[in-house]
């Protein structure tokens, strides 16, 4: 059955994105993923190669012969390569009903450079009305495409036998003077359908430069607020505590609330011993297991759920994804989760799969999507760690917790006397109203690339001033914070002051609170040693945490002693009280057993 479209809402998108595309840049600069989707395109489509440039995309049209794209024109191609899939489809449809009709003067007249209806229309139009497989909404449909040369053919050096050209000039409204390249760029587009999608998402993210407002995110309380600062701040985030504080139950909750309707965009994976590489992580092709597909036999690739998930993220892309690892250092977290702290940091970082060429192998019997070569890693998903410590697990190296904020959970007197005498089970949480879990993931998004509105000055020299004295004491004692932690320092408490009820409030004061969870989050996590190694920093990070003034050390000046460091009480002037109180444990506990890390 054939299927005709009208091609009308098709074109307004494709003037809509051209729009955008050569308004608001002077050079696209598309993502690394869309163009190397691109390019896979362009080489199946035309048999030559395409190399990515600067700004730019060199196009082989021939074995002798290639043209430099910008980023503003391939976008143009891609933008309408839906419109020119469409009008093609038009095209043998009509050539189709000509030749089944034997409308030989049709099919001639069709071909020929001359404008105007052709001569043979009645006998066309005749075949059309009597086709039994196009309904009679579709007929009138493509009668008006074959015929409308307003529309279609009533454009300078356009020729009847190009249907793609004047649509591309129709849709940007112009002439596009280099419209064979860019017929070429939308057909090879038209061959991945996330080309375009791609594209579109891209192009609207840039465009709507508007944060999310704080109070469309809508936060529930049971979720900490410096849980969901982390998280929008940096998709990493470790949490550590006793055994049975909540650390796993939080987790699923954040990813509960977000979820999508199906509930399917979160997966809690329970950290093996075994671990010793990634193939716990990203699968392996498993060749003594084949399927057959095509008549073509393909090995196994064997899946992971959090390859999984991956693979779900990156087709929902505006959907949030919670990749929850429960206990992950209950093997060493560098020799499975490596390739996955590379590419956190890179833009873009991929995740290398399979060298089975181009294919996507299946994962198992009539799996019709499959795992490609490689994936992207996906901007969407978050990542979630849980921590014990006991004799069964290994601490973390400073590389891993440099990439995450750490949250300690520890239990209050109060509240655990408070349980012992009412105990209740865990409240229900409930998932988030429609829209809350994109106002999320966009939130986060522009968190990362620093597109929430700069802190004020009076602000952000205060707290310039106080991380550059955390730095000098911490350089000393060579446990020194470098660029990475200062710019997700920095966007960290952009988040806090966006949800902020009181941006005001938090402009004069406020931001000493969220500063103080930092320093507790990014910069005291990597202290560990005994007490001849870190036993002074110890102190005078305290010191520092209580009263918030920095003296630089000279030789003849002593700094403040341990003990008095241990005895330190926190009053109302005290800018750092939650992390002068971890300070103070672990002096506590070096003091004791002459070791001490801050995960413990």
């Amino acid at each position: 059955m054939t299927t005709i479209i009208d091609p009308t809402a098709t074109f307004e998108d494709a003037k809509e994105l051209i729009a955008k595309i050569e308004t608001n840049w002077e050079s696209v600069k598309l993502p690394h993923k869309l163009v190397s989707a691109f390019i896979c395109a362009w080489e199946k489509y035309t048999g030559h190669p395409a190399l990515r440039a600067t700004g730019m995309t060199r196009l082989h049209t021939s074995s002798d012969r290639s043209e430099n794209i910008a980023d503003v024109d391939l976008s143009l191609g891609i933008a309408v390569s839906p419109l020119r899939a469409l009008l093609h489809g038009y095209k043998k449809t009509a050539k189709d009903i000509a030749a089944r009709s034997s409308v030989d003067a049709f099919l001639v007249e069709y071909k020929s450079k001359v404008q105007g209806t052709p001569a043979c229309w009645p006998e066309l139009e005749s075949a059309i009305d009597s086709s039994s497989d196009v309904t009679a909404e579709e007929k009138a449909l493509l009668k008006s495409f074959l015929t409308d040369s307003e529309k279609f053919y009533d454009i300078k050096g356009i020729t009847r036998d190009d249907f793609a050209t004047p649509a591309l000039c129709r849709a940007s409204g112009k002439r596009v003077d280099r419209f064979s390249i860019i017929d070429q760029i939308a057909a090879a587009a038209h061959l991945d359908p996330d080309i375009y999608s791609m594209l579109l998402e891209f192009i609207n993210n840039v465009d709507s430069k508007a944060v999310a407002p704080a109070s469309e995110l809508k936060l529930d309380d049971l979720i900490p607020s410096n849980f969901t600062s982390s998280l929008l701040a940096k998709p990493f985030t470790i949490i550590t505590g006793a055994s049975g504080t909540g650390k796993t139950r939080l987790a699923k909750d954040i990813a509960k609330y977000l979820s999508n309707t199906e509930g399917t965009n979160s997966a809690t994976v329970a950290v093996g011993a075994d671990w010793t590489d990634n193939r716990s992580v990203l699968g392996f092709v498993n060749y003594l297991r084949t399927v057959k597909q095509d008549q073509v036999e393909y090995p196994v690739y064997q899946s992971t759920p959090i390859l999984d998930l991956m693979l779900a993220a990156s087709e929902d892309t505006t959907t949030p994804y919670f990749l929850i690892l429960d206990e992950m250092n209950l093997s060493h977290v560098e020799r499975y989760f490596a390739d996955f702290l590379s590419v956190m940091e890179q833009d873009p970082g991929v995740l290398e799969l399979h060298k089975e060429g181009d294919r996507k192998l299946p994962r198992h019997e009539g799996d019709l999507k499959g795992v490609p070569p490689q994936i992207s890693y996906p901007s969407n998903l978050f990542v979630i760690g849980t921590v014990n410590i006991d004799e069964t697990t290994y601490m973390f190296s400073p590389k891993v917790l440099d990439r995450a904020n750490v949250i300690e959970f520890t239990v209050e007197t109060g509240a655990i006397e408070s349980f012992l005498k009412a105990p209740t089970t865990y409240p229900e949480i409930e998932v988030a109203a429609p829209g809350i879990a994109a106002g999320f993931l966009t939130l986060a998004k522009q968190a990362r690339n620093l597109e929430i509105a700069k802190l004020p000055q009076a602000s952000t020299d205060s707290i310039a001033n106080h991380l550059l004295n955390l730095f000098a004491i911490l350089k000393d004692g060579r446990f020194e914070f470098a660029f990475r932690t200062a710019k997700e320092v920095n966007a960290y408490l952009r988040v806090c002051r966006h949800l902020s009820a009181d941006q005001g409030t938090w402009d004069s004061e406020g931001w000493k609170q969220d500063l103080d969870d930092q320093i507790l989050q990014k910069l005291l996590p990597k202290l560990h040693g005994s007490m001849g190694r870190i036993g002074g920093l110890l102190a005078e990070l305290a010191d520092y945490c209580h009263t918030g003034t920095y003296t630089e050390r000279t030789e003849n000046s002593a700094g403040i002693q341990l003990k008095t460091a241990a005895n330190l009480v926190a009053t109302d002037s005290t800018p750092f009280p939650k992390s002068l109180a971890k300070l103070k444990a672990m002096i506590r506990t070096l003091q004791d057993e002459q070791f001490v890390s801050f995960i413990q």
